[in-house]
């Protein structure tokens, strides 16, 4: 699963911070469930697997408004101290789960430990979707109980998207410098839903031609980053009115999608849109104000579940 959750949100378990986000904290809680689920009880909850799909929008709406705080604070974007938080936040418990399973294959003596071998270098170097995607394997239709690193491309794509996007975003910034600040950010906004529709349609496409690329790829994945990147970018000013009817129109959505949406079904494809949007919007609807969606996220139980859930 990946790592979607800044310290910044991870602090707010303690004591409240301006800006953290206990609807998110619990809705995290919701999609590493649907996910566990799906691998437990996969006719129970056909769709759960779309869980994955959630942490990208929200691992793209937090990481973006990290990014934009700070350039608004101090006009620049710290790349290195963005590195050293992301390693930080991510190597020790990484590193622990590829070294404790390393040392279970040895008690596992039907698993092959050259393939495991190259699963763990892969998902070490953050490669770990490229690989799966260049071995064609199908996440949603072959048994991987060879293969216990699987849930690493998730982590490797967001990974990846990270080595890029935080650059970017600074070109992009710098480069509308000279424009005021509304139409600055204005312009930011229809610059990333251009790339937003350019993800999308060749996540389209890949789906129809390779389905596995399609699943693993980072370009065909990064419009669901991009998605919280969008609404990180919009601001909260949009759709008040209608918060409330938003967030829990959003909230039945996803959990029907998790029913609905099974493996049988292409995807991602256009059907990603839909959970893709769906939290996008529920995410939004919370930014706005406080809603019956975002309160029901917001219980201690799911909030300690979404805490722990990278782990």
């Amino acid at each position: 699963m990946g790592s979607t959750l800044e310290a910044l949100q991870t602090k707010g378990a303690t004591k409240p911070i301006p800006g953290f986000r206990p609807d998110i904290e619990g809705f995290r809680a919701i999609c590493v469930l649907a996910v566990v689920l799906y691998h437990a009880f996969a006719t129970l909850v056909p769709g759960g697997f779309i869980g994955v799909d959630i942490f990208f929008v929200i691992s793209g709406y937090l990481i973006t408004q990290l990014l934009l705080n700070e350039y608004d604070r101090t006009g620049r974007i710290d790349l290195k101290h963005f590195v050293a938080r992301r390693i930080r936040r991510i190597l020790p418990v990484a590193t622990l789960v590829l070294i404790t399973t390393s040392a279970l294959i040895l008690l596992a003596p039907t698993l092959d430990p050259r393939e495991l071998s190259r699963h763990v270098i892969a998902a070490a170097l953050f490669y770990h979707n490229i690989h799966q995607a260049q071995v064609a394997v199908d996440y949603l239709a072959s048994n991987h109980s060879e293969n216990p690193l699987l849930h690493y491309w998730s982590l490797s794509v967001e990974e990846q998207f990270y080595l890029v996007w935080p650059l970017l975003l600074f070109c992009i910034l710098a480069g509308l410098r000279r424009v005021d600040t509304i139409k600055h950010r204005r312009s930011l906004v229809l610059i990333i839903g251009g790339l937003w529709i350019a993800s999308f349609a060749y996540s389209v496409h890949l789906t129809s031609t390779h389905r596995a690329w399609a699943y693993f790829d980072p370009l065909s994945r990064s419009f669901q980053l991009l998605s919280g990147s969008f609404i990180a970018a919009a601001g909260s000013r949009h759709f008040r009115c209608c918060a409330t009817a938003v967030g829990i129109i959003s909230l039945a959505t996803i959990l029907a999608c998790f029913l609905l949406i099974s493996p049988r079904h292409s995807y991602p494809g256009l059907l990603a849109a839909i959970p893709t949007l769906a939290a996008t919007l529920l995410i939004h609807a919370g930014a706005l104000q406080p809603t019956i969606a975002g309160g029901l996220l917001s219980t201690p139980l799911l909030r300690y579940t979404g805490r722990i859930s990278f782990s």
